[in-house]
């Protein structure tokens, strides 16, 4: 059986990082408002990605979700008065004190829940559960910390549907890059992933 060719691979600069790419993938350069933008193409797979301040860092992580998540805002909903005009100043205050994973008594008829929040308001006791959105449910997320750079990495559980991103955000708060791909092959998946992990700041 003939070997297979081995793949030769070149750095390709975005921004103020350098990654690893199969040497047929070349950089395309677009016209970006606000930041850097452009594309990287190679025969099968088109990555897309945008350099600056405001660069999408995707879907929020459970944790991410359960600390900053909208379901904190609607909370506060419940204990609203008719007539009354609301605004940061005057909304109920909620206090959350604890949040657990939902058990079977928790869930409902009709709806599983994923996690319950025990809250206080005004002196009562009370618990309101929590489900987690299916956009986060169907994405793998591997996070870390590289070169004082925090890295995020989402893949989708089904590779068809979703996407395959990476985000690098100096821990400093300035710019930051996002770079994503879409209805892959789980071996494209694979490569997707290895590029990623190549990532790294360039030296200045």
């Amino acid at each position: 059986m003939a070997k297979k060719p081995e793949v030769k691979w070149e750095t390709i600069e975005v921004g103020d990082y350098l990654f690893d790419f199969p040497q047929d993938f070349k950089l395309i350069k677009d016209q970006g408002i606000d930041s850097y933008v452009g594309r990287i193409k190679g025969n099968d797979i088109t990555f897309e990605f945008d350099f600056g301040f405001y660069s999408n860092d995707f879907e929020q992580t459970v944790d991410e979700y359960l600390k900053e998540g909208d379901w904190r805002g609607l909370i506060a909903f419940q204990f609203m008065k008719d007539g009354v005009n609301y605004d940061d100043r005057n909304m109920p205050n909620v206090e959350i004190i604890n949040i657990r994973p939902a058990t079977a008594k928790d869930n409902s008829k009709n709806k599983k829940y994923d996690f319950v929040a025990e809250c206080i308001y005004e002196s009562s006791k009370f618990e309101y559960p929590i489900s987690i959105p299916d956009d986060i449910k169907n994405q793998n997320f591997s996070i870390d910390t590289i070169q004082n750079v925090y890295r995020k990495i989402v893949f989708s559980r089904d590779t068809k549907n979703g996407i395959t991103g990476i985000y690098l955000a100096k821990t400093d708060g300035t710019v930051a890059l996002s770079m994503f791909t879409s209805n892959l092959t789980t071996v494209q998946q694979k490569t997707v992933l290895k590029i990623f992990k190549t990532g790294r700041l360039k030296i200045q």
